[in-house]
């Protein structure tokens, strides 16, 4: 055995080979410490990528230009641009007379994320506020659940006091949208927490029991979507959701539809289906085909039908 001097021992070098060789005797059933850069860089990415194309859609007038820069934009985030799209347009409608025109010209444009841009215009709802909402109900049901879930994460990322802290809904929310609220506030706490899994459980652990699978189930898509996981991270947070561990095998269901169908599968996505739902990414997205095509009006209707055909797999 050599003998390593303690200029060696305490060196950044050696301190990460360490833990590197050691990390798997920091986790316990209740608590995970894991050094996960690669999970950090892509939640930047995905901001940068966002906050990039909310700039630029504030200047470009022209909606197919503007599409042309979104699909050259990273493929397997792509979807966030067209979140961060949407809310620009959608602010810029509000600012005119909430004509909506441009929001949907990109709506009528980019038929394989139809979904983030529904949350991205609910990103525009939080931040703007408008008194009147009634253009909502000329959106197709589960695109408003789409909607209530933006609001959700906008509001979960940038009023954490009221919504995190003091655990309060904003006035119009109305009851029927609460759980896709919950939601998009289960999504926003995986990126505040950075992926921190002891922290989230710790999180929404202190909310109400009723608010709970919904933000399990925001924590299900986050994961999933963002991507850089190990197994073993995946496996604890099915830990800590205990009995809501279904609403995370939904959630990574969910995920895999939109990337199937935006053709941006990813072996994230993958493996999150295959730990969660006990399925390939392909199968979880049939599930979620056959749910919509049974229930496509009802969240609650849909959650439930989603909740009986996953438990039946595992």
């Amino acid at each position: 055995m050599y003998k390593l001097e303690i200029q060696q021992l305490i060196s950044p070098a050696y301190i990460c080979l360490w833990l590197k060789i050691n990390r798997y005797k920091f986790l316990a059933p209740k608590i995970i410490f894991i050094m996960n850069n690669d999970l950090e860089i892509r939640m930047e990415n995905i901001k940068s990528i966002f906050q990039d194309a909310k700039n630029i859609s504030e200047k470009e007038n022209d909606i197919k230009e503007l599409n042309n820069y979104l699909e050259n934009t990273n493929s397997e985030f792509r979807a966030v641009a067209y979140e961060g799209a949407s809310m620009a347009l959608a602010l810029k409608d509000f600012s005119d007379a909430i004509t909506m025109k441009r929001w949907n010209a990109l709506l009528g444009i980019s038929q394989n994320y139809t979904g983030n841009i529904h949350i991205g215009f609910g990103w525009a709802i939080a931040e703007a506020k408008p008194k009147d909402l009634s253009f909502i109900n000329a959106i197709q049901a589960m695109n408003q659940f789409r909607v209530w879930d933006g609001c959700g994460y906008y509001d979960g990322i940038f009023r954490q006091r009221n919504t995190i802290k003091n655990q309060t809904r904003q006035g119009y929310i109305t009851e029927i949208n609460f759980k896709a609220y919950d939601e998009g506030i289960g999504r926003s706490l995986w990126y505040s927490c950075k992926g921190n899994v002891a922290k989230v459980a710790e999180i929404i652990k202190g909310f109400s029991s009723s608010r709970q699978p919904d933000l399990w189930r925001g924590i299900g898509i986050a994961c999933s979507f963002v991507g850089g996981c190990e197994e073993i991270i995946l496996k604890t947070l099915s830990t800590q959701a205990e009995k809501h561990f279904v609403q995370l095998s939904i959630g990574s269901a969910m995920v895999a539809k939109t990337r199937i169908h935006a053709n941006c599968i990813t072996k994230d996505s993958e493996l999150a289906c295959n730990v969660w739902c006990n399925l390939s990414a392909e199968k979880a997205s049939q599930i979620i085909n056959k749910c919509d095509s049974s229930c496509n009006e009802s969240l609650i209707e849909w959650l439930s039908l989603m909740e009986s055909e996953i438990s039946y797999i595992q």
